[in-house]
């Protein structure tokens, strides 16, 4: 089986043997042409160098609204032109094998729970903090779909009914607040207001995770500032996650778990200032232990 991830910056992908390990791997950069048909050829490139000629099945994690039943991609925020995409049909009349995707974020809960942070956890939520922001439930050791198949979009809560407007059309959105792109936000904010180190204006989206990382462990006050309210944001939206379903266990992951020892502390406060208490002292935090590898793992397990 070849497995995929696809992501807002990169496309993974990898082999895999019928006892679940992991052969040859590649990891390319999603291009500036996102249209589905650019997708669909860059998917199947990958695939063809990957496979070396052999027909093997194709399992793929996907961003954004996904129904993992019917194989449509129905809006995605880094792939704004695909609009119910029928994204399975049209990989399998490309790659003549089949083909199975899900939303990434459930792939990678289902990684965590196989082999990484939520082992012992049968039931729990994961928050992937990324480009944007991900998320699964997952009851029972099974991933809870929802009514029309795309529960889990947690990056879509308000947590500021004044905030700026979000790709999916909504305003205030988590997302905008706690993920790649809200911290290039708050950097330019911060920048505006001479509270940051200059640097950090020339820095591409894919460097600014490390660079703060550095600053951060230099002390850089400006640096830290933006982090707390990085976390503050981040607790507001994992309170209310907590409060709606009642699942008192939760596996953090994704790019930006690099940044934790910097936004943690403000997150837990915030947690614990904005959750019921009794149910936010019993409230246990994680972070995946997987890394990139964990939607990986969730694809070869669908």
């Amino acid at each position: 089986m070849i497995v995929m991830d696809l992501g807002g910056t990169h496309l993974r992908g990898a082999v895999v043997n019928a006892k679940g390990h992991f052969g040859r791997s590649i990891k390319k950069i999603v291009g500036v042409n996102r249209s589905q048909k650019a997708i669909i050829s860059f998917i199947g490139e990958v695939y063809k160098n990957l496979s070396d000629g052999e027909n093997m099945a194709l399992s793929l994690g996907i961003p954004g609204i996904v129904s993992a039943k019917t194989g449509i991609v129905f809006s995605s925020p880094h792939f704004p032109q695909w609009k119910n995409f029928k994204m399975r049909s049209e990989l399998q009349k490309k790659l003549k094998v089949p083909v199975a995707l899900d939303n990434d974020a459930n792939l990678i809960a289902l990684g965590e729970h196989k082999k990484g942070a939520a082992r012992d956890w049968p039931t729990f939520l994961m928050v992937t903090l990324g480009t944007g922001i991900g998320g699964a439930i997952v009851i029972d050791s099974k991933i809870f779909h929802g009514t029309l198949g795309f529960a889990g979009e947690f990056g879509h809560i308000c947590i500021n009914p004044k905030g700026p407007i979000c790709s999916c059309g909504g305003r205030g959105c988590l997302e905008l607040y706690a993920s790649a792109s809200g911290l290039k936000r708050l950097v330019r904010t911060s920048l505006q207001g001479g509270k940051t180190p200059p640097l950090l204006k020339s820095i591409p989206r894919s460097q600014l995770g490390e660079t703060l990382f550095i600053l951060a462990q230099k002390k850089n006050r400006g640096v830290q500032k933006i982090l707390d309210q990085f976390g503050f944001d981040l607790g507001i939206g994992l309170a209310t996650l907590v409060n709606v379903t009642g699942i008192q266990k939760i596996v953090i992951g994704g790019g930006l778990l690099s940044l934790s020892p910097f936004y943690w502390k403000a997150m837990r406060q915030s947690f614990k200032a904005h959750i019921y208490r009794k149910v936010g002292q019993e409230t246990l935090f994680r972070k995946g232990k997987l890394g990139d590898e964990a939607g990986l793992v969730g694809a070869a397990l669908i």
